[in-house]
This record gives structure tokens, sequence and C-alpha cells, in this order.
């Protein structure tokens, strides 16, 4: 399957290693075997958005593909999505959840603001600290995820987040208040398509691609998310020698507006579908 979407192209980089991808044609069986419950890195990717008549083929094609009883979810993602309007009530009507990503970039380095008095920028290297962004991810969860399973979810995330910052795939960068780590982003260095894959995406490498930024709630909309994003840009297009940055952006959260008055603009889609086992998802409790 040929690959033709930046987000796709950067999404399948982030998971890295970690990941065995099976190339069959029409779509790509994901599995990241030491993760099972990370839903995007167990999935399968369409080439298209699916035909409303095929919903059922696609979730016996899931099936087949994770027969591990430790993938207790359900993802399906799609790297076109030009009529996809009937798969997606489809899957509603199944009871499966839409992920809608716009997906951003940035070329230039936005001008520079002053920071919040006595805000710095680190690259996390000490063990507590990637214990503090373990801490900070449990605040930041939505809440519709059961503590008890995010809590196991994050301490894997985190673990191999660590091990690529070693390996040099990624830096992760916080932001500090007296000391305390009060917001945090990663931004991985791909310095070019997956290997093994058939990429055809027209943009110069190696690209940034940035992951799981958040801000301590405690410390939302005084300026911290955008002092730390100016930063990091600066040092990506700068020192890094990045030639572009790119982020996956829910256009309805607040976040959108940040990135934008930064420079980042579209310039793709990607959506797909999921369900979270039920014993790890509580409906009722609404996103925040």
């Amino acid at each position: 399957m040929r690959l033709t979407n930046l987000g796709t192209v950067t999404e399948l980089a982030v998971l890295g290693e970690a990941a065995a991808i099976d190339d069959r044609g029409d779509h790509l069986v994901v599995r990241c075997p030491d993760m099972p419950g990370y839903y995007w890195g167990n999935h399968l990717l369409l080439d298209r958005a699916p035909a409303a008549d095929r919903v059922d083929h696609w979730l016996a094609a899931f099936a087949e593909a994770f027969p591990d009883p430790r993938v207790e979810h359900v993802a399906i993602g799609w790297q076109d999505p030009t009529g996809d309007t009937g798969a997606v009530e489809s899957f509603a009507d199944r009871g499966y959840l839409l992920d809608d990503c716009c997906v951003t970039a940035l070329s230039a380095p936005p001008p520079r603001r002053p920071p919040p008095e006595g805000l710095t920028v680190e690259v996390v290297r000490e063990a507590a600290d990637w214990q503090a962004l373990e801490r900070l991810a449990m605040l930041s969860r939505d809440r519709r995820h059961t503590e008890a399973a995010y809590a196991r979810y994050i301490t894997q995330r985190f673990a191999r987040r660590r091990q690529q910052a070693e390996q040099g795939a990624l830096r992760w960068f916080a932001a500090k208040l007296d000391g305390h780590i009060v917001g945090d982003m990663g931004l991985f260095v791909v310095p070019g398509p997956p290997k093994g894959l058939d990429a055809a995406v027209d943009v110069p490498f190696p690209i940034g691609r940035f992951q799981d930024v958040s801000t301590h709630p405690d410390f939302r909309r005084q300026g911290i998310c955008s002092a730390l994003l100016t930063e990091v840009c600066h040092r990506a297009l700068g020192p890094m020698g990045l030639k572009r940055l790119v982020i996956l952006v829910d256009e309805d959260g607040p976040a959108w507006g940040v990135y934008r008055r930064h420079g980042f603009r579209p310039v793709a889609r990607v959506r797909g579908v999921w369900k979270p086992p039920a014993d790890k998802w509580r409906a009722d409790a609404g996103p925040d």
C-alpha cells in the first residue's frame, strides 16, 4: 500500500521499531506486540475510506489480524477520508467512536514572544522528570478512560518513549516553573519515510513530529503551551536542522487556536474509528 498522507507517514514513524507492519495491498496491519492496549499502535490502516457496505468485512479483517486476547479494542483508520460519510455512520451505529484529525505543518519558526516569568524549557533526561511526565499524563487523561487501565497504558507508553529518547529517535521537552514540570511535548525526528514501505509524500526530510502535548491543569491559559511550542519550534527548525514540523490537531479542541497562531496550516486529514474495551471505558463520564 502506498502512503500518501503526511500524517500517516509520521504516525508510523513514531511507532518506530516497536511496530511490526504487514502490507496487505489495500491496507496495512500495524501491531505493537509489547503494547497490546495501545489502540493506534494495534490497528488496520486502510488505503482509502471504506464503503458503508464493507464495514462488516473490515471488522472481520481486524478480528482475523488480531487474535491475541490482550488486544481487546478495535481500531481502523484510513489515510484518504474522501467519501467516508456512509461508513462513519455505519460504524457509529455499531457503537464506534470517530477519530478525526487535521494534519498541520510548519516550515518556519514563529515570532518569539516573552515567556511567562521564570519559565524554562529543558530536554528531559533525568529519571525523576520522566516519572513527573507520567503523573502529568494521568492528570490530563480523558476521564472516560478508567484510571487503572490508563495508568498501565501510560507506564508502558513512557517506558517506550524513554527508550526512544535514549536511542535518539525523539527529544522530550519540559516547561518548568520553580523546578516543577508544568507542560511538556515530545518531538520525534523522522529522517525519511518508514523503511520498507512505499511512500509518496513530496516533502523535505528530516521532519519533526509532535506527540503528546500537555499542560498541567493548574497552569492552563497562562501562556505555558505557547512559550513551550515557540521555543521548541526554534530549536527544531534551527539547531536540530529539521525541515518541517507536523502535528495532528482536533479542530474542535482548544489547542487548535494555539497552533494556528504559531503558523501551523492544514495539509491533510486522517480519520478512523475505534471501540475501547467496555471495562476500560466509561462512556457516561464525559470527555473531561
